[in-house]
């Protein structure tokens, strides 16, 4: 049963990193899921595989780890991106002579109209 449970972590690992490496984030939810259970098992039982193995195992999970950090900071950033443009098609900014920047909003209280 013991190489069952590694095995079944090993392909988890394996499923997780193709989703990851896919762009495939809407399977994460469900691979989470699986992960939770198989967690639980693993508590009762043990994982109980040889030193290799544990070893592969940890590096698996290490790499996975930094490919969802990797794609936390990608969101992040298309967010960030998303927003700032956003923000610009808002706004009506240009540059005077020393090159500061300067808003052409209407000021408070006047009437803005457009032609």
């Amino acid at each position: 049963m013991a190489d069952g449970l590694s095995g079944r972590l090993r392909a988890l690992l394996d499923d997780e990193r193709a989703a990851l490496r896919d762009g495939a984030l809407e399977r994460l939810g469900d691979i989470l899921a699986a992960k939770e259970g198989l967690a639980e098992e693993l508590a009762q039982s043990g994982l109980g595989c040889a030193e290799g193995e544990a070893e592969a195992l940890r590096d698996a999970a290490r790499r996975n780890a930094q490919l969802l950090e990797a794609a936390r900071a990608g969101l992040r950033a298309a967010m960030e991106r998303m927003a700032e443009r956003a923000r610009l098609a808002r706004s009506h900014d240009t540059y005077d002579a020393e090159g500061n920047r300067r808003a052409l909003s209407p000021a408070p209280g006047s009437l803005h109209r457009r032609l």
